[in-house]
Protein backbone atom coordinates (compact mmCIF):
# COMPACT_ATOMS: atom_id res chain seq x y z
CA UNK A 1 0.00 0.00 0.00
CA UNK A 2 1.12 3.54 -0.60
CA UNK A 3 2.11 5.48 2.48
CA UNK A 4 0.65 8.93 2.90
CA UNK A 5 2.95 11.90 2.75
CA UNK A 6 4.15 12.92 6.20
CA UNK A 7 2.23 16.21 6.10
CA UNK A 8 -1.10 14.36 5.60
CA UNK A 9 -0.72 11.88 8.46
CA UNK A 10 -1.91 14.22 11.23
CA UNK A 11 -4.85 15.26 9.06
CA UNK A 12 -5.84 11.62 8.53
CA UNK A 13 -5.60 10.87 12.25
CA UNK A 14 -7.69 13.90 13.11
CA UNK A 15 -10.26 12.97 10.48
CA UNK A 16 -10.46 9.45 11.90
CA UNK A 17 -11.01 10.87 15.38
CA UNK A 18 -13.64 13.35 14.21
CA UNK A 19 -15.56 10.73 12.22
CA UNK A 20 -16.06 8.39 15.13
CA UNK A 21 -13.17 5.96 14.79
CA UNK A 22 -13.17 5.81 18.57
CA UNK A 23 -16.93 5.51 19.04
CA UNK A 24 -17.89 2.70 21.38
CA UNK A 25 -14.31 1.86 22.33
CA UNK A 26 -14.34 2.80 26.00
CA UNK A 27 -13.65 -0.78 27.06
CA UNK A 28 -10.46 -1.53 25.18
CA UNK A 29 -8.79 -4.78 26.04
CA UNK A 30 -5.36 -4.84 27.64
CA UNK A 31 -2.86 -7.49 26.71
CA UNK A 32 -1.86 -9.93 29.42
CA UNK A 33 1.30 -8.90 31.21
CA UNK A 34 3.50 -11.45 32.94
CA UNK A 35 4.16 -11.07 36.63
CA UNK A 36 7.05 -8.95 37.82
CA UNK A 37 9.07 -12.03 38.73
CA UNK A 38 9.03 -13.13 35.09
CA UNK A 39 10.03 -9.68 33.83
CA UNK A 40 12.74 -9.02 36.43
CA UNK A 41 14.00 -12.12 38.20
CA UNK A 42 15.28 -11.68 41.73
CA UNK A 43 18.91 -12.16 40.64
CA UNK A 44 18.78 -9.05 38.42
CA UNK A 45 20.00 -6.01 40.28
CA UNK A 46 19.64 -2.34 39.52
CA UNK A 47 22.60 -0.51 38.06
CA UNK A 48 24.04 2.15 40.31
CA UNK A 49 25.69 5.18 38.81
CA UNK A 50 28.10 7.40 40.63
CA UNK A 51 27.44 11.07 41.14
CA UNK A 52 31.05 12.04 40.54
CA UNK A 53 30.66 12.51 36.77
CA UNK A 54 31.25 15.84 35.10
CA UNK A 55 28.28 18.23 35.04
CA UNK A 56 28.35 18.30 31.23
CA UNK A 57 27.16 14.70 31.20
CA UNK A 58 24.32 15.11 33.66
CA UNK A 59 20.78 15.60 32.32
CA UNK A 60 19.79 19.22 31.83
CA UNK A 61 16.22 20.02 32.77
CA UNK A 62 14.40 23.28 32.75
CA UNK A 63 13.18 24.26 36.21
CA UNK A 64 9.54 23.40 36.80
CA UNK A 65 7.20 26.34 37.35
CA UNK A 66 5.38 26.77 40.62
CA UNK A 67 2.74 24.07 40.15
CA UNK A 68 0.59 25.70 42.82
CA UNK A 69 0.19 28.77 40.63
CA UNK A 70 -2.58 28.21 38.06
CA UNK A 71 -1.27 30.92 35.70
CA UNK A 72 2.17 29.27 35.54
CA UNK A 73 0.61 25.85 34.91
CA UNK A 74 -1.48 27.26 32.05
CA UNK A 75 1.61 29.00 30.62
CA UNK A 76 3.50 25.68 30.76
CA UNK A 77 0.66 23.91 28.97
CA UNK A 78 0.55 26.66 26.34
CA UNK A 79 4.31 26.26 25.80
CA UNK A 80 3.89 22.48 25.41
CA UNK A 81 1.02 22.82 22.93
CA UNK A 82 2.82 25.40 20.79
CA UNK A 83 6.19 23.62 20.75
CA UNK A 84 4.95 20.19 19.57
CA UNK A 85 3.33 19.65 16.15
CA UNK A 86 1.10 16.86 17.51
CA UNK A 87 0.69 16.51 21.27
CA UNK A 88 -1.49 14.12 23.24
CA UNK A 89 -2.38 14.72 26.88
CA UNK A 90 -3.27 11.25 28.08
CA UNK A 91 -3.56 9.01 31.11
CA UNK A 92 -0.43 6.87 31.09
CA UNK A 93 2.13 6.62 28.32
CA UNK A 94 1.82 5.41 24.72
CA UNK A 95 3.54 2.15 25.69
CA UNK A 96 1.38 1.71 28.81
CA UNK A 97 -1.92 3.63 28.59
CA UNK A 98 -3.91 3.78 31.81
CA UNK A 99 -7.27 4.51 30.17
CA UNK A 100 -9.20 2.86 27.37
CA UNK A 101 -9.81 6.14 25.57
CA UNK A 102 -6.12 7.07 25.74
CA UNK A 103 -5.25 3.61 24.44
CA UNK A 104 -7.59 4.01 21.47
CA UNK A 105 -6.16 7.41 20.51
CA UNK A 106 -2.63 5.95 20.63
CA UNK A 107 -3.78 3.04 18.43
CA UNK A 108 -5.27 5.41 15.85
CA UNK A 109 -2.15 7.57 15.81
CA UNK A 110 0.08 4.52 15.35
CA UNK A 111 -2.22 3.03 12.69
CA UNK A 112 -2.07 6.24 10.66
CA UNK A 113 1.68 6.58 11.23
CA UNK A 114 1.64 9.94 12.99
CA UNK A 115 4.63 10.90 15.10
CA UNK A 116 3.35 12.54 18.27
CA UNK A 117 4.50 13.65 21.68
CA UNK A 118 2.58 12.79 24.81
CA UNK A 119 2.25 13.99 28.37
CA UNK A 120 1.08 11.72 31.16
CA UNK A 121 -1.42 13.76 33.18
CA UNK A 122 -1.38 11.17 35.97
CA UNK A 123 2.13 12.30 36.94
CA UNK A 124 1.06 15.89 37.74
CA UNK A 125 -2.39 16.61 39.15
CA UNK A 126 -1.94 20.31 38.39
CA UNK A 127 -1.45 19.62 34.67
CA UNK A 128 -4.39 17.21 34.71
CA UNK A 129 -6.69 19.95 35.99
CA UNK A 130 -4.96 22.74 34.05
CA UNK A 131 -5.42 21.11 30.66
CA UNK A 132 -9.17 20.98 31.27
CA UNK A 133 -9.22 24.73 31.90
CA UNK A 134 -6.85 25.44 29.02
CA UNK A 135 -9.11 23.73 26.48
CA UNK A 136 -12.40 24.34 28.28
CA UNK A 137 -13.06 20.60 27.84
CA UNK A 138 -13.72 18.33 30.84
CA UNK A 139 -12.19 15.04 29.71
CA UNK A 140 -8.86 13.46 28.86
CA UNK A 141 -7.31 12.42 26.45
CA UNK A 142 -6.87 15.69 24.60
CA UNK A 143 -5.13 15.89 21.24
CA UNK A 144 -3.53 19.05 19.85
CA UNK A 145 -2.32 19.46 16.27
CA UNK A 146 -0.39 22.59 15.33
CA UNK A 147 -1.56 24.24 18.55
CA UNK A 148 -5.24 23.50 17.90
CA UNK A 149 -7.38 21.34 20.18
CA UNK A 150 -8.97 18.55 18.17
Amino acid sequence: STRLATSYRPVMALAALRHGALRGCARASVAHRPSASVIAPTWVSKAHFSDDGHDDFKPKRKPMPDMGNEEEVLALIDEHVKSHPVLLYMKGTPSAPQCGFSQQVVRVMHAVGVDFSSINVLEHQEIREGIKKYSDWPTIPQLYADGEFV
